[in-house]
């Protein structure tokens, strides 16, 4: 737990607004400049979960020969959930290849570009706490 922040924050807190940080300590929530650090700070845990969850959206799969990325996934391995049998088929290169899960490729593409936009999102967070700090001066 991060001291000042209170509650530990938890997967499914990213979902909706964050908890309340340490900016609003520095000014009243209605202020223009806290609101920007706040929704600069929602926008970078954004690209945090796309960075943790990349991963969890492969597969291990057998190619039906073209290059499309069509063909069969691997089967479960018996006596492991779902996940677990997933990870270990990527982790023993069992099947013929490795592809994004079909029913996750649009949750793929955020993810990927929440990821990749972690540069940008961190300039404009510093931006916005440099802001906030000139306002408050």
């Amino acid at each position: 737990m991060v001291e000042g922040l209170g509650q530990p924050l938890l997967r499914r807190d990213l979902a909706g607004d964050p908890p309340e940080g340490p900016e609003a300590r520095i000014g009243p929530a209605d202020n223009p400049a806290v609101q920007d650090v706040a929704h600069q700070a929602r926008l970078l845990q954004a690209s945090l979960l796309g960075h943790r969850t990349r991963d969890s959206f492969y597969e291990a799969y057998e190619p039906d020969g073209d290059d499309l990325g069509g063909g069969t996934s691997v089967p479960a391995i018996a006596g492991l959930n779902p996940e677990h049998s997933r990870k270990l088929n990527l982790w023993l290169g069992r099947g013929g290849g490795m592809r994004v899960q079909p029913s996750l490729d649009e949750q793929f593409t955020k993810a990927q570009e929440d990821y990749h936009a972690v540069w940008k999102r961190a300039r404009a967070y510093g931006d916005a706490v440099l802001a906030l700090i000139r306002d408050c001066a």
